[in-house]
């Protein structure tokens, strides 16, 4: 996502059955979008990633994607529409053809609208996010969804949430993920800071939230890397706990207020310095930041991935697209819709969803 995520515009997929059950899917698909997305990236010399946002909505869970095109100049194809990096209006005028490419796939049941996404309602207070990270350059598959897999589990949870993916093609095999996940629950803030609080010459040590002390302990109720089992992957959380940060209460601490300490002394210098790359990946703001489609911070999580020997991003073979791609609707979400959602604006419907009313 770009820092201005709000004046792009998105395909947004409206579920059937909202209104009236009988019209509802029983279960996730796997094909719905990626076998049509796999499509346009085979025909479209142009389109070189999506964007992906999924969201608790106020009725079902909301999924948005928006096309990244290529920034050469030279004309190219994306969906059928030719292109120039001159033309005005490109990105909206491509996204309108994936999104017709889409409507002539798709089953009549299922809704699209082209909408415009604005995410400033998550505010600038940061949040846990996990993301996914891969260990090496070989191909990962997964034995589960890592997106409907976060969605059942989060909600299971009660737990608002935003999940962002891109989606990058490399070669006509090759994917490459970047995914993360943000928890949005009222106990969730994280309250961190870029750098430890304090430090001496034995420690680093810093105060911890409930939403801290939830990560390290591995009980926020939701837990990514569990689809990482058996894969070259782990997530930025995965890599903190088995960094040489320590929990513990000073008997003058208050109560219920734990340090997060980092023994210095007893450490390695090359030790020290992964675990304070684990930090910032997984303690700072800077995942948050770019979660909401901020610059910032790119270049300081580039070295820090470096750091702990990993790359912020997943590489996935073409039949492990429908992995990412599921489409989940997660009927009557309750309670956990009621939240600052991102808010969506309607500029045009290409398709209306079957019995379902908003």
């Amino acid at each position: 996502m770009t820092q201005t995520t709000h004046n792009r515009t998105w395909i947004r997929l409206i579920p059937p059955g909202v209104s009236h059950e009988k019209y509802r899917i029983a279960s996730q698909l796997q094909s719905l979008l990626a076998q049509p997305i796999r499509g346009l990236f085979q025909v479209s010399s142009g389109l070189v990633a999506f964007d992906v946002v999924s969201f608790a909505g106020e009725q079902w869970q909301e999924l948005c994607l928006a096309p990244r095109i290529d920034s050469d100049t030279r004309p190219r194809t994306v969906a059928g529409q030719i292109t120039t990096q001159s033309s005005s209006n490109v990105h909206e005028s491509v996204t309108v053809a994936v999104a017709d490419r889409l409507a002539e796939q798709f089953p009549d049941m299922f809704g699209l609208e082209l909408v415009r996404l604005d995410l400033s309602p998550l505010g600038t207070t940061p949040v846990p996010v996990e993301r996914l990270v891969g260990r090496s350059f070989r191909q990962s598959s997964f034995n589960r969804s890592p997106l409907t897999t976060s969605i059942q589990q989060l909600t299971a949870a009660d737990e608002p949430h935003l999940i962002h993916l891109c989606i990058t093609n490399i070669d006509a095999s090759t994917y490459e993920v970047e995914m993360r996940v943000g928890m949005f629950g009222t106990r969730r803030s994280s309250g961190t800071a870029d750098t430890p609080a304090a430090h001496d010459d034995r420690n680093d040590t810093a105060l911890s939230t409930p939403a801290v002390v939830a990560i390290v302990r591995n009980n926020l109720g939701y837990d990514l890397s569990q689809v990482c089992k058996q894969t070259p992957t782990t997530t930025n959380f995965e890599l903190f706990r088995k960094s040489h940060w320590t929990l513990h209460r000073p008997a003058t601490a208050p109560r219920e207020q734990d340090l997060l300490t980092l023994n210095t002394r007893r450490l390695p210098e090359s030790a020290e310095a992964e675990a304070k790359a684990a930090w910032q990946v997984a303690m700072t703001d800077y995942e948050y930041e770019r979660l909401r489609g901020l610059k910032k911070h790119r270049y300081p999580l580039r070295r820090a991935y470096r750091q702990l020997d990993v790359r912020p991003t997943v590489r996935i073979p073409a039949s492990s697209l429908r992995e990412f791609f599921a489409y989940h609707p997660n009927y009557d979400l309750g309670r956990i819709g009621d939240w600052n959602h991102p808010t969506l604006t309607r500029q045009a419907t290409i398709q209306q969803a079957t019995a379902t009313e908003h």
